[in-house]
């Protein structure tokens, strides 16, 4: 019996891989957008307002087929992509609402037709709460 090769799709919305935010609805200092582009354990934490809205640029157009959203008390969310040169016009990729997790740590995996972006909007609709945060935010694909 052969086995198949498990191939590991890199992280597009890494910092290291030269990701950055364009844009965030809020800012705060203690608990920057950047957060979601670390590995680390840090979040972007919003305002209390929503919607709540960070576009990612990927730096060039990559296809990917995998979204992993690492997050607190987030309730509906709109995940967009764009291919153009310019943070436009999005189509919609992933239109979902998450569990009620009471503060703990919601992680969802997105898959789905590989699509072509070079910028991400992610969109917190409404949280379970009256603020929300943001871990991590995966793009899997091939660069």
């Amino acid at each position: 019996l052969k086995q198949r090769a498990h191939i590991q799709m890199p992280d597009l919305a890494l910092e290291s891989s030269g990701a950055q935010i364009v844009v965030a609805s809020s800012f705060d200092d203690r608990h920057p957008p950047d957060n979601v582009l670390r590995p680390n354990d840090d979040m972007w934490i919003t305002t209390g307002m929503f919607p709540q809205e960070v576009v990612i640029s990927l730096g060039a157009p990559s296809p990917i087929m995998k979204i992993k959203l690492s997050a607190v008390n987030v309730r509906k969310v709109l995940i967009e992509g764009c291919e153009g040169p310019q943070p436009t016009t999005f189509e919609r990729i992933v239109d979902t609402e998450y569990i009620e997790r009471t503060g703990s740590l919601q992680v969802e995996t997105h898959q789905f037709d590989r699509m072509v972006c070079k910028f991400l909007r992610v969109t917190v609709q409404s949280g379970w709460d009256d603020f929300v945060g943001i871990q991590k935010i995966e793009a899997l694909g091939t660069s």
